[in-house]
This record gives structure tokens, C-alpha cells and sequence, in this order.
């Protein structure tokens, strides 16, 4: 019986269908009982799996190659010992579209006899509606962020300030789509995504701990693992993108840390582009902050966008540890509490944390010697610099302090 008694959610009612194909099933089949076994993926949704009346079996593995060489989902599974013999226990397996494994239902105390042609066509079809409604729960948040991304995106056609960049971009996400630059930006400024930096092999965007709270107080989140989006091809990505308006003219020069950058507002939309001054054969790139936000948050936002912050910020701050024992030709560094050494030899660099063993960094050319002990860094410790995460937006704001801004025409005069 379900016990689900608030107005359900879309996933509700996908868990409430689950538990009226297994009741079904048992029906058909004359079981005594039924149990469903799922894989770890959907441990998030066994509470509402539950509250829909379904009986969850506490085992969670899945072998690979069950039933993979059977022609029907359908097999007979080990009865206990002392079982009667006029009763069988029997399997259904479920599988997606690509032929995966994503549960099994079993089904205890079947009549030996139960196997008529309109049964077995019976029961292939409700383990068919069951993988459908399985595959839907494991699409969890992109199942519910489609249809809201369409909205979002129609709506944005009619006004393009009535829906945050922010919202789009997590809806995107969420979606397995590419987030826009302004949308991948938005979302990191308040703080529902982790920085990049060029250390990262695919520059992944990574949903904060904050936003997969958010998305479980929801009712959309993955507990048992965190979100991660790796941008596609550019060539896939060009619906995300947003069309440079015609004739854009600066109206604002924008100086920070000694590099300058040209800023002009669409006369349509209003919103603000940036591109760097000396290289205005670049494209103009579009900017989530604006004038309601200030010249201090947009050029956080020009300045995150323009440089690896995260890389720089952790070279400003690495300490070197002098007052630390080490070999004749090893050097020990600090960065927030990270400590690690490195040594040189002819042909490589080696480095180790204060816990561990040395280990080969391969060729390390990176210039000052900070760069190359941050380069060393994160070959030992590659999610470094995601840890550092709210230090660097900190310090990002703090340089942003220090932006000078000039209209347009006192430029030109100069």
C-alpha cells in the first residue's frame, strides 16, 4: 500500500507505477511475494521507492552478465532449502536500451505450473514498463530538467533578464548540455559551481556541495554521487552559445591587475560584452554582471573569465618552508596547509606530500620556482586546486578592489 499521501512529484509518480508493475507482476504470476534489487545508482530514490509500497531487496549488486545470453527476461532463481516442491522462485531481469543490467525483480512462492503463454507475454511486458520507469529514476535530475530548460529557453526568447543565468546554466547541466560562458560564469559567482583552471584535463564544470543541497532539498538530488558536467565539442555546443550583437562600441575601459579590457553594453538587451584592448581583433565575450551589480563584481567576472585565478591565486600564496627538515637538495612548500617537497635531479622533478612516498612529476618547465612547485603539486595532488575553491573566489573579489575604470571618450583623448 503506498503511503505516499502529500501531492506527488513527478518522481512519486514514477516510483507509484514501479510499485503497481511489481504488484502486477506478482499478480500475474500467482507469487507469494515480490522483491525489487536495483543498483547503487538509485539508492537516492529508495526512500520514495518505499513510500510507493515497493519491497526493496537490502542486496544492491547486479551481476553484468545476468541473463545476458537469455532470450526471455525470464529464469527461474535458487529456492531455499525446504521450500515445497510445487513452488519455484523466479527472476525478471531488467535491462536499459543499450542491454545494461539495472534490476531485477524477483518473485517468491510461484506456482510450478504458472508458465502460460499469456503470463510469460504478460510479464515481458510489465518488466519492459518497469526498465522504461528504472531508466527514467536513473536520469533523475535530466528527466525533470529537460522540459524546464525548454521553458527557460522560450521564455528567454520573449525577455532575456526574466530567467537568471545562473538558474539556466544548473538547468542545463542537469540536462547533459553545455552551459553558456555567461551561464557556466553565473553559476560560479554564486557559488553553485566549482572554478576551472587549466590544470583540469576536461575543464569540467562541477556542481558545489551547495547546489547538490539545494537539488536534494529539492527532490532532485543524487546523494550517492556528485554531479559533473565535461563540456562537449565545440561544434556541439553551438546552441548554448549566445549571438554577438551588431555593432557593439566600449563605453568603459576597464584596468585590472594591469591588464586592460574594453566593455560595451547591446542596445537591445542591455547586457553587458568585454573583450581584452589589446587584441580587439578577438571576439567580444558576453558578461553575467551588469550595471545594477557594479564595476567591482564585473571585474571579478573579467578577471575569472581572463586568467587561471585559481593557478595565480595559489602562486601568490605558496609559502616556501625553510623551518621544515629536509635532504640537502629537496624543498618543502606550504599552500593553506598543504605541504609538500620537491627535488630536482638532471632529467626530472620529484615531489611527495608529508604522508607520502616520492614521486615521479616527469619534466616540469614552468618558469619561477613557484610555478614549477605548484606544477609538482598537482601531479601528486591533482584536486588541489577545487579545494581551494572559495579561497580563490576571496581573493578574486579582493583584486577586483583594485579595478580602475575610464569612460570611453577620456580614452580617446588620451
Amino acid at each position: 500500500m503506498s503511503q505516499i499521501s502529500r501531492k506527488p512529484e513527478l518522481l512519486d509518480l514514477l516510483a507509484l507505477n514501479i510499485g503497481h508493475a511489481c504488484e502486477a507482476a506478482r499478480a500475474v504470476s500467482g507469487a507469494d511475494g515480490c522483491r525489487l534489487r536495483l543498483g547503487e545508482a538509485l539508492d537516492w530514490m529508495r526512500p520514495r521507492l518505499a513510500g510507493a509500497g515497493v519491497v526493496l531487496c537490502t542486496e544492491k549488486h547486479i551481476p553484468e552478465d545476468a541473463g545476458a545470453s537469455r532470450e526471455t527476461p525470464i529464469h527461474n532463481l535458487p529456492m531455499p532449502p525446504g521450500s515445497p516442491t510445487d513452488l519455484v522462485c523466479m527472476g525478471i531481469d531488467l535491462r536499459d536500451s543499450t542491454g545494461n543490467s539495472i534490476g531485477l525483480l524477483a518473485l517468491r512462492g510461484v506456482p510450478a505450473a504458472w508458465a502460460t503463454r499469456d503470463r510469460i507475454k504478460a510479464l515481458e511486458s510489465l518488466a519492459s514498463l518497469l526498465a522504461n520507469d528504472i531508466g527514467a529514476l536513473i536520469g533523475g535530475p535530466s528527466l525533470l530538467a529537460e522540459p524546464v530548460l525548454r521553458l527557460v529557453t522560450m521564455i528567454r526568447d520573449l525577455d532575456d533578464h526574466a530567467v537568471s543565468h545562473a538558474l539556466g546554466g544548473l538547468l542545463r547541466v542537469l540536462a547533459g548540455k553545455q552551459p553558456s560562458k555567461v551561464e557556466a560564469m553565473a553559476m560560479r559567482i554564486c557559488g553553485l559551481a566549482g572554478s576551472t583552471h587549466a590544470y583540469l584535463e576536461n575543464r569540467e564544470i562541477v556542481l558545489s556541495p551547495a547546489a547538490e543541497e539545494l537539488l536534494d532539498r529539492a527532490g532532485m538530488g543524487r546523494t550517492s554521487e556528485g554531479l559533473v558536467f565535461t563540456p562537449v565539442a565545440a561544434n556541439d555546443a553551438v546552441e548554448c552559445s549566445l549571438p554577438v550583437p551588431h555593432a557593439l562600441e566600449a563605453f568603459a575601459r576597464v584596468r585590472i591587475l594591469n591588464k586592460d579590457f574594453d566593455v560595451a553594453e547591446a542596445e537591445t538587451s542591455g547586457q553587458y560584452w568585454y573583450r581584452e584592448t589589446e587584441a580587439e581583433q578577438t571576439a567580444w565575450a558576453p558578461l553575467a554582471n551588469g550595471a545594477s551589480d557594479g564595476w567591482t563584481a564585473i571585474a571579478a567576472e573579467i578577471l575569472t573569465e581572463s586568467r587561471d585565478v585559481a593557478a595565480e591565486y595559489a602562486k601568490m600564496n605558496i609559502i616556501r618552508r625553510r623551518d621544515l627538515p629536509t635532504d640537502e637538495v629537496a624543498e618543502a612548500y606550504e599552500l593553506n596547509g598543504i605541504v609538500w617537497w620537491m627535488r630536482q635531479s638532471e632529467t626530472t622533478v620529484e615531489a611527495r606530500l608529508a604522508s607520502g612516498e616520492w614521486q615521479s612529476c616527469g619534466e616540469v618547465n614552468d618558469g619561477t620556482v613557484k610555478a614549477c612547485a605548484l606544477s609538482a603539486l598537482l601531479k601528486i595532488a591533482p584536486r588541489t586546486l577545487e579545494d581551494q575553491t572559495d579561497q580563490v573566489r576571496d581573493w578574486v573579489r579582493r583584486m577586483a578592489h583594485s579595478v580602475q575604470v575610464l569612460p570611453y571618450m577620456a580614452v580617446a583623448a588620451e
